[in-house]
């Protein structure tokens, strides 16, 4: 047991030679964590170029911070006695009965920071999730030695269950110890993307965009990051003994390493590389869209603070090989165009973003507010007076932050912004209940009728497959319930169909009938999802596919593919296509059309009403009466229209419905029929 003391110590770290001694972090506990930490991770740390490469004579030592229940299945397992050879390791026991695991996992760093400045040592951040390629502690003594007071790198946030079964059919010694080099751990971590790790890529997958780090893919060789939040891994304080409030990656960098001149950001995964582990599903859903730079910027003005935009500027190369460089400059020249759109949308003035009403501007004050508390704690340091003179200015600017009339005016603005979230979710309310939502809308709305031909189309086509016509009678939507815990998922090596509970690959040719309701991916990857497709479904099995085709459900962020594109595919993966019905004609196109306009419309209406008093006034007084009024009405005459124009354009229709069989395409007999007008009643 580690006795730490609260006393804070005047002291300066020394910047360079090849003495500085190291503590290394690790809070812990749970058993999953606890299990996987020393089963896996700590076997990664003991690789040649890891700990074994650090000298304990230099006074380095291990610190992990646990429960009292969790530390005697710690001391019991091999991993923790091999690493207590190697290092002194102190277990502090830890009280998480109180407090929110970040706050937690903060608040062990905070004592293994004190612990680290009284013994003049560099703090090695580390998480229990965390499997590192071998030679990465090498390489952080090497970059204390070159004079670097903090160093920044990222990962692969993977699949556990993928990952542990690959290093430990492959890469553990004779030793115990795992022992992976960079590009293998990469290939491993591209093999096994968690749905997080999917949602980084700018403009790939279907998922929501997690804008804190960036991805662009650069072939079979890897892909090419930008990064807003960089994980600290070793940090050596210029200003020891601060306070911070937050996280590691967050204020505490920036408080205790205050000149970023020093900074080292890993450029190339050779240099050193590790990947998260976690669980599949521990996903965050995200506001953000893919290949959105307003909505990164957006996200930015309040997330990112300036070392975060400086991190982000640096380009970085993960990847498996090196012959492919043609593809990892095309996909550097990808990010470095978003990278300076995105610093571009950063830079637009306060005023311009208060006149034109965007959500960046209450964004931009609350990063404000963030920063200042940044400099307001580095002031309090005892070592305020030793800082550089610009940044005692801009310490004291901190003060206007403290003073009555600012949280007055703050006051005022968060309680205007949650009147106008409560004001936003009314108006939804009054919408709903005068149209419907998008799955079940209102009997006057015409997309109701759109939806009852799909259930009739569906019905029937589903009636046409043998075995299959006890299902004839059911709601569409009911039919598709059933095979709702079934996902695709992509990687390198193509797609494969995937139970949605534990993500476990379906049995080769176990399903019988598999119906896709619209949630097709987008168009490149169609071929891969129907060859998965393929290989799930029984021989003769059948396919029932429902696209749209006029973005008639544009706001779901469903992909438009056309009947004939569906055909081409199922053909091409082996397929028979049996039975292709089309929906629609041209009042359900003009429909969908308008609605989608209108959507749009009010979707930006919705995004400016927060901020001025006069989108309120439009908003309830104006607008939300006419759409009342005139909705019916514009849809009446749409219907109307389209019932004394007789002709009908070539592909006027919002969705199709195909059904296909899995078998050799013997002879390609298959009917396909079309209706040419739809039914409404």
């Amino acid at each position: 047991m580690i006795s730490i003391s609260t006393e804070k110590v005047q002291m300066q770290v020394a910047r360079t030679g090849p003495d500085c001694p190291l503590y290394f972090l690790t809070p812990v506990w749970g058993a999953d964590y606890i299990d996987l930490f020393v089963d896996v991770v700590i076997p990664s740390q003991l690789a040649p170029g890891n700990l074994p490469a650090i000298k304990s004579g230099r006074g380095s030592r291990y610190l992990i911070f646990t429960t009292r229940e969790d530390a005697e299945v710690l001391r019991a397992a091999a991993a923790f006695r091999r690493l207590s050879e190697i290092l002194p390791v102190d277990v502090v026991l830890i009280d998480r009965s109180s407090k929110a695991p970040h706050d937690i996992m903060s608040d062990c760093y905070r004592q293994g920071i004190a612990a680290a400045e009284a013994a003049g040592a560099a703090v090695v951040f580390l998480t229990p999730d965390l499997i590192h390629a071998d030679g990465n502690f090498a390489a952080i003594q090497r970059w204390l030695q070159e004079g670097y007071d903090a160093v920044f790198t990222t990962g692969i946030r993977t699949e556990k269950r993928g990952v542990v079964r690959a290093v430990n059919s492959a890469f553990v010694g004779p030793d115990g110890a795992i022992v992976v080099q960079p590009r293998e751990l990469v290939r491993i971590g591209l093999d096994n993307l968690h749905p997080n790790g999917r949602a980084s890529f700018f403009t790939e997958g279907d998922e929501d965009l997690i804008p804190a780090n960036l991805y662009w893919r650069a072939g079979s060789a890897g892909f090419v990051a930008r990064c807003f939040h960089l994980h600290p891994i070793v940090v050596r304080p210029q200003c020891p003994n601060v306070v911070f409030q937050g996280t590691v990656d967050d204020d505490y960098v920036a408080v205790a390493v205050p000149d970023p001149s020093n900074d080292y950001v890993v450029k190339d995964s050779d240099e050193f590389m590790m990947i998260e582990l976690s669980d599949a599903k521990r996903t965050i859903p995200t506001q953000w869209k893919k290949g959105s730079v307003a909505h990164v910027a957006e996200w930015a003005e309040q997330f990112a603070n300036a070392r975060h935009r400086r991190l982000f500027s640096v380009p970085i190369r993960i990847h498996t090989e090196v012959d492919n460089e043609s593809a990892l400059t095309a996909a550097e020249e990808e990010a470095a165009r978003v990278a300076e759109a995105v610093q571009q949308m950063l830079g637009r003035p306060t005023l311009e973003l208060l006149m034109s009403g965007d959500s960046s501007f209450y964004r931009r004050v609350v990063r404000r507010g963030l920063d200042a508390n940044i400099l307001l704690e580095r002031s309090n340091s005892e070592l305020a007076g030793e800082l550089p003179w610009q940044l005692r200015a801009k310490a004291n600017l901190s003060g206007f932050f403290r003073r009555s009339e600012y949280q007055l005016i703050k006051g005022l603005y968060w309680t205007y912004g949650a009147v106008s979230l409560i004001f936003s979710a009314a108006l939804r309310k009054v919408e709903g209940t005068l149209y419907g939502t998008a799955r079940k809308p209102r009997y006057f709305s015409l997309r109701r009728q759109a939806y009852r031909q799909i259930n009739r189309e569906v019905a029937a086509a589903i009636g046409t497959i043998e075995g299959g016509g006890q299902t004839g009678g059911e709601r569409f939507d009911q039919i598709a319930h059933d095979l709702s815990d079934l996902s695709v998922a992509f990687s390198q090596n193509g797609a494969r169909i995937v139970n949605g509970i534990d993500e476990e690959p379906v049995a080769e040719g176990s399903l019988p009938l598999l119906v896709v309701d619209r949630n097709l991916p987008n168009s490149e990857k169609l071929p891969a999802f129907f060859a998965a497709v393929a290989g799930a479904l029984a021989k003769n099995g059948r396919l029932v596919v429902v696209a749209q085709n006029k973005g008639y459900w544009a706001e779901s962020g469903s992909s438009c593919v056309s009947a004939e594109r569906i055909s081409s595919e199922l053909e091409n993966a082996g397929f028979n296509v049996i039975c292709q019905r089309l929906m629609g004609d041209r009042e359900t196109v003009l429909s969908a059309h308008l609605a989608y306009a209108i959507a749009q419309w009010n979707d930006q209406m919705r995004r400016r009403l927060k901020f001025f008093p006069l989108f309120f006034l439009l908003q309830s007084g104006i607008v939300l009466p006419l759409k009342i009024i005139f909705k019916p009405v514009v849809d009446m005459a749409i219907w109307c229209w389209c019932r004394f124009d007789s002709s009908r354009a070539e592909g006027q229709y919002f969705a199709s419905v195909t059904v296909a069989a899995n078998a050799p395409r013997e002879q390609n007999n298959s009917r396909k029929s079309r209706l040419g007008k739809t039914h409404w009643n």
